[in-house]
Order: C-alpha cells, then sequence, then structure tokens
C-alpha cells in the first residue's frame, strides 16, 4: 500500500510540473503575456495607431511609384514602438503590415479598422495618411477631428508643434470632418483623428517620406505630441 501511495504521489508531482511547464510556455508568448499583464494592471490608455490604406489600396502614389500605404504604415509602427516604452499605454495596431483581413471594398476597410478600435475598448483612434494633389506644389500637414473632440484639437496642436520644432514643411491647420467627413474618425464613437503628414506628390516632401530618417522624425513627433497630451490630461485630473 505504501509503494502505491508513493507512486500515485510521483504521478501527481509528475502532473504538477508538467501542468507549471505547460503554464510557463503559454505565459512566454508575448502577445498572451501582454494580455495577462494588462488584465492584472490594466493600461491608463488604449491607443490605436490606424495606418491608411494598406493591401488592395495602395492610398496616393507618388511620381515614382512610392505608395501611400506604405509610408503611412512604416510611420504608424515607429511611433507605436516609442508608445509602447510606456508602461501604462497599450497599442493596437489596424494592421502591421501590408496584409489586410478585410474584404477589398472601401466601406468594409473603414468599417474593419473602426471596429478594431472598438473591439479593443480603445480610447483613441489616430489614423496616418499622406496627402496629395495634382498641383505638385502643394505641401505641409494638416489634421481632421470632429468638432467636440477637444483632447483631440489639444492633441493635434501638440503634434503640429512638435512637426514645427523639427523644421519639418508647414502647417495647413487643424479641420473639422463636419466639412470634410470621415468615416474612421466620425465613427470611431472615441476620441480620433486623422494626420496628413505630408503631400507624397511633392517631390521635396516625398524624398523626406520615403526615408527611413523622414519616417521615423515624423513617427517622433507624433508620438510626443499623443505622449504630452496624455500627460496633460492625467495631470488634469
Amino acid at each position: 500500500m505504501e509503494r502505491v501511495r508513493r507512486r500515485h504521489r510521483r504521478r501527481s508531482r509528475k502532473r504538477i510540473l508538467g501542468a507549471l511547464l505547460a503554464l510557463a510556455v503559454i505565459l512566454a508568448a508575448g502577445p498572451l503575456r501582454k494580455r495577462i499583464a494588462d488584465l492584472i494592471d490594466p493600461p491608463a490608455w488604449i491607443i490605436v495607431l490606424d495606418s491608411g490604406h494598406g493591401g488592395y489600396d495602395p492610398g496616393s502614389i507618388a511620381a515614382d511609384g512610392t505608395m501611400e500605404k506604405d509610408i503611412a504604415l512604416q510611420i504608424a509602427l515607429r511611433a507605436g514602438a516609442i508608445l509602447e516604452g510606456e508602461s501604462d499605454l497599450r497599442v493596437v495596431y489596424t494592421r502591421d503590415s501590408d496584409a489586410v483581413s478585410w474584404p477589398a471594398r472601401e466601406a468594409e476597410d473603414l468599417d474593419a479598422r473602426v471596429h478594431i478600435a472598438q473591439a479593443a475598448h480603445a480610447d483613441m483612434l489616430i489614423s496616418i495618411h499622406l496627402n496629395a494633389a495634382e498641383n505638385t506644389d502643394a505641401s505641409g500637414y494638416e489634421t481632421y477631428i470632429r468638432a467636440d473632440s477637444e483632447m483631440m484639437f489639444d492633441m493635434a496642436q501638440r503634434i503640429h508643434a512638435e512637426f514645427a520644432r523639427q523644421g519639418w514643411s508647414h502647417e495647413r491647420g487643424i479641420k473639422s470632418t463636419v466639412n470634410t467627413p470621415l468615416y474612421v474618425v466620425d465613427a470611431s464613437g472615441m476620441d480620433a483623428m486623422l494626420v496628413e503628414v505630408g503631400f507624397i506628390t511633392n517631390a521635396e516632401e516625398a524624398d523626406v517620406l520615403r526615408s527611413a530618417q523622414g519616417q521615423q522624425m515624423l513617427a517622433e513627433c507624433i508620438a510626443r505630441g499623443i505622449m504630452a497630451e496624455l500627460q496633460a490630461q492625467m495631470a488634469a485630473e
């Protein structure tokens, strides 16, 4: 009987060790580890970064064939990498590659981006785009927000101030979607903005936009503007 009990204890210990090893493997998975950490200590802010276009949709195209979707993605990923360094922020991407999971139709495309933000219970959505115009001299950056979004207005001002500090192009203003409806901003149900970081059809701006250094500079400006506004919001609480 004693031998039976010893064998039972050994089997029990093996099962426990096996379960602990399996749990360790699961916890080692990055995304799941992050989700568990978020449950234990929820982030103060959840930010969705939306890279304009993607997949079937190239967006605007520069004279040399450079596509808006590729530059917007790189800027969003670089900005996200900076924001992810803040312990009280969680970043969600509508896409992190050129592959998109939604149908190749504009309505479904835009709706999917909004759904990702809503499913994440995000506090805000920041959509990153590049501008284009038939007039190749057109230049500058501008941001679109809902007219009732005071925090997004303040955040846009901070982002624009960062662009100006870096000597990047010139400001075209902070504009309301009342006159220019934008689905990802208007239908998100949260604070949202769409930033047009520059003109891909302007040769000088396109040179900066397609460069790794230019993308990093713009990403840092966006990230610093976001963090500055969130710090101001928390200080005011």
